[in-house]
């Protein structure tokens, strides 16, 4: 080979090198991208399970709009609409009315997020017989669906009538949760724990220590997106620990030196002194509160045109001294409503709490008006307000709607 020719060979050579040297330079200046979360390719549906903590929407809308504003594809599902939250019902009864799997068999969910059990503490149904119950229902979900997600809820805390003993039969079930959680759950249909009992105030966070009211529903919600997140995102799923109760130490048994033997002396048995049988005054039972199952209120009578596009529909649960209205508001038109409000006269109620709507009040009227995430009503759809109120129920009354 010529000068000539090893010039060449040696120009090439280094020319590749440095091609080489750029490419690397160049890659290692490119930021790598943030890689987004992947979402169930079908959309899953939920069914929210429960009493009238789960019947009254003061935590249900605001999760599905957290859920889907976050990019998750649900729908939440049940014979009510969007849910299975029933006024007064008991856990117990459930189970043993086998009303689940014509529910499940309705809609076919994909999960299961249950709050029960809060009447069955109020009714002093014991620990065991609510975990029987939970069992009777999880082997009924997977039934209808062997790869079920079943997220069940540590339930908030409650105390009527400021009586603590409600609240002991709480902590009780939730305690009893974790090994019954762990022992039932599979890889294919886990049992996953939400803890809605820790930092949940029966005082700030009820309006009558027992259902939420809009900050009570605001921390539910922020506990089920938590805890359902990222079972949505594909995340495996820890099932819950055990609490195990460590085993004692035990001390050794120290060698005694054995003592001469001595003749033993006569042992006379005194004769025992009987202490009377201390008589125990029975703890008085007291009868809770029965539940009432709301009875749907006569449709109300609207006063103004607008109206005609809004079509109101009212359910009602009565006490000695009070009442509670959910309110759903449904559009029948075909295009959206919004920047809606509701104006009631305050000769035929009395608010004395509001949830997911807002209340402004003039010399004798009640103005409601939306929240930021409630004041859209699309065409078709419906959106969902409640209040409380003071006095004896009434069954009509006067109300508009304009928008």
């Amino acid at each position: 080979m010529d000068r000539k020719n090893k010039f060449k060979i040696r120009f090439a050579a280094k020319i590749s090198g440095l091609i080489l040297l750029m490419v690397i330079l160049i890659q290692s200046t490119i930021p790598m991208l943030p890689v987004n979360p992947v979402y169930a390719a079908s959309t899953t549906k939920i069914m929210p399970l429960g009493d009238s903590i789960t019947d009254w929407d003061t935590w249900r809308t605001l999760l599905l709009n957290k859920l889907t504003t976050n990019g998750y594809d649900v729908e939440f599902v049940g014979s009510k609409g969007t849910h299975e939250g029933h006024w007064g019902m008991l856990v117990t009864d459930l189970a043993a009315s086998n009303q689940l799997p014509a529910w499940l068999s309705s809609t076919n969910p994909d999960m299961v997020i249950m709050h029960f059990g809060t009447n069955d503490c109020w009714q002093d149904r014991s620990t065991a017989d609510v975990i029987q119950a939970y069992t009777i229902l999880i082997g009924q979900m997977r039934e209808n669906n062997p790869n079920m997600k079943i997220v069940v809820a540590q339930i908030i805390p409650m105390q009527p009538d400021n009586n603590a003993d409600y609240n002991s039969r709480v902590t009780a079930l939730n305690t009893a949760m974790v090994s019954w959680a762990e022992s039932l759950s599979t890889s294919e249909s886990p049992i996953i724990l939400c803890d809605q009992y820790t930092g949940f105030d029966t005082v700030a966070d009820t309006y009558d220590g027992v259902h939420p009211n809009g900050i009570g529903g605001q921390k539910i919600c922020d506990n089920w997106y938590d805890t359902i997140s990222p079972i949505l995102s594909g995340e495996p799923v820890t099932t819950p620990t055990p609490v195990v109760t460590p085993t004692p130490v035990v001390t050794p048994t120290p060698v005694v030196t054995p003592t001469p033997v001595v003749t033993p002396t006569p042992v006379v048995t005194p004769t025992p002194v009987v202490t009377p049988t201390q008589v125990v005054t029975p703890t008085q039972v007291v009868t809770p509160t029965p539940v009432v199952t709301p009875t749907p209120v006569v449709t109300p009578t609207p006063t103004s045109d607008s109206d005609d596009a809004l079509q109101l529909k009212v359910e009602t649960n009565s006490w000695s001294n009070g009442y509670t209205m959910n309110m759903y508001i449904k559009n029948n038109s075909n295009l959206p409503v919004n920047n809606w409000k509701m104006i009631i006269s305050k000769s035929d109620v009395t608010i004395s709490n509001i949830w997911c709507a807002q209340l402004t009040e003039t010399d004798d009227t009640y103005i409601i008006t939306p929240m930021t995430w409630n004041q859209t009503i699309g065409a078709g759809g419906s959106i969902n307000f409640g209040f409380q109120g003071t006095g004896t129920v009434v069954s009509d009354f006067s109300y508009s709607i304009e928008f």
